[in-house]
């Protein structure tokens, strides 16, 4: 009986670090760009692997994306979110984030910053405290939250400080809807967006 229970239980840890990867699961997120496959050849590999986002044109590095906020004269949209594990996250992306007219309309307005909750790999050190820190700071409570902010440095105390423009979730209806609800919270907080 517990030569049975140690199998299943080896084949279930082989399962959950092989789906981790989007594999057998059809997921399309991994973290480290690479195959599973790919990250264990040669010493190390999976150690030097830089963190990216689950989507082109999103940091995950606050520090960079302040530097190119101040670069732009941009602010930041944050996507907090849980790309393997939450629903209404992968939804938003699918219907979105990842659609022409938004990308455009972001590229235009943003800098945009993924800060990514995951179950079912570990992120850097540094960027899991980053997350936790920022999601503190918003008062995140569920996932998807989107925040537009900006963030400076307070000259005379050194520590940045954030000001946060809107705040959002999932919304049905597409890239449209989405940008539509997002402008009007914007436009509420008289935040203006280019035309």
């Amino acid at each position: 009986m517990n030569i049975l229970k140690l199998s299943l239980l080896s084949t279930l840890i082989f399962q959950l670090n092989f789906n981790s990867f989007g594999q057998t699961t059809g997921q399309e997120h991994n973290p480290f760009g690479k195959k599973p496959s790919e990250l264990h050849a040669g010493s190390g590999q999976a150690a030097k692997q830089k963190y990216k986002a689950s989507m082109n044109g999103w940091e995950v590095n606050l520090e960079t994306a302040q530097a190119i906020s101040i670069k732009t004269g941009k602010p930041i949209l944050a996507n907090f979110t849980g790309t393997d594990w939450c629903g209404w996250c992968i939804r938003l992306k699918k219907e979105v984030f990842v659609k022409d007219e938004f990308i455009k309309w972001a590229n235009e307005n943003f800098v945009l910053l993924e800060l990514d909750f995951p179950k079912r790999f570990a992120l850097p050190a540094n960027i899991k405290q980053q997350n936790q820190q920022l999601a503190q700071a918003f008062g995140v409570r569920g996932y998807p939250t989107i925040w537009a902010f900006t963030i400076s440095t307070n000259e005379e105390t050194g520590k940045s400080e954030i000001k946060g423009l809107a705040k959002t979730g999932y919304v049905a209806g597409g890239p449209k809807s989405w940008i539509k609800d997002f402008e009007g919270k914007l436009a509420a907080n008289k935040v203006k967006t280019p035309e």
